[in-house]
């Protein structure tokens, strides 16, 4: 069953960028430092900078920084939520902020082989305060992901997969899943406090006018004071 689970998902990320053509395509770059504190064994609090890169990784296109919380209910389910202040940078080479506020749910089932988990999330985005005339109108999505991941091969390595969508919650109009993102990655744990993620995603929008398909590379690098 693992085999086939590892066949299924590399025949997916060839195949999935190849239905793609014909549509606005970019490469980029996502590069994220998390300092994460355990203020006991079911409690954590961390703070997040990430840099993204876009237009073939030539031109800084977004930075942020969260600030969040995890909290375990029980050895099946969790609970997190963090506020994000972002960065966005516009066509014109501007900065404007944007406001996130987020919370999400954590299910993952106990097994012995290999990790699974379902994160269901909902999302608010507020454009930058009092700076525009719809500040007060937040983007809402419901966000999904659902991924494995196999425990860590010789204490260090630990490969891991999963698939997210992005369901567009509107006012006034249709809500759809707009956004779908596949992602595929490795964790080298340094130490029992170190550990850096380097990862492939591909991301595609879809129902939206112009949509764009993104090929991600990113690097993420965490220290876990406790």
């Amino acid at each position: 069953m693992v085999q086939r689970l590892k066949w299924n998902l590399a025949g997916l990320f060839i195949l999935v960028p190849l239905l793609s053509l014909g549509q606005q395509q970019d490469l980029q770059l996502w590069t994220r430092t998390s300092l994460k504190y355990d203020l006991n064994k079911k409690s954590r609090i961390y703070i997040e900078e990430e840099l993204r890169f876009k237009n073939n990784i030539r031109h800084l296109s977004k930075l942020h920084t969260e600030l969040g919380w995890r909290q375990k209910l029980s050895k099946q389910w969790k609970i997190s939520g963090y506020y994000r202040l972002t960065n966005l940078r516009d066509s014109k080479g501007y900065f404007e902020n944007r406001h996130r506020l987020s919370l999400q749910a954590t299910w993952q089932p106990p097994v012995n082989i290999l990790n699974f988990w379902i994160s269901p999330r909902l999302q608010y985005t507020w454009h930058d305060f009092s700076r525009s005339p719809d500040w007060r109108i937040p983007e809402k999505y419901f966000r999904c992901e659902a991924g494995v991941s196999k425990k860590s091969i010789n204490g260090k390595f630990e490969p891991h997969a999963d698939v997210e969508a992005w369901y567009a919650l509107r006012t006034g109009t249709v809500n759809i899943i707009d956004q779908y993102r596949l992602t595929l990655g490795l964790e080298y744990k340094i130490d029992r406090n170190r550990r850096w993620d380097f990862f492939y995603r591909y991301q595609q929008e879809i129902q939206v006018n112009d949509p764009l398909t993104a090929y991600i590379v990113g690097v993420a690098y965490t220290y876990l004071i406790r």
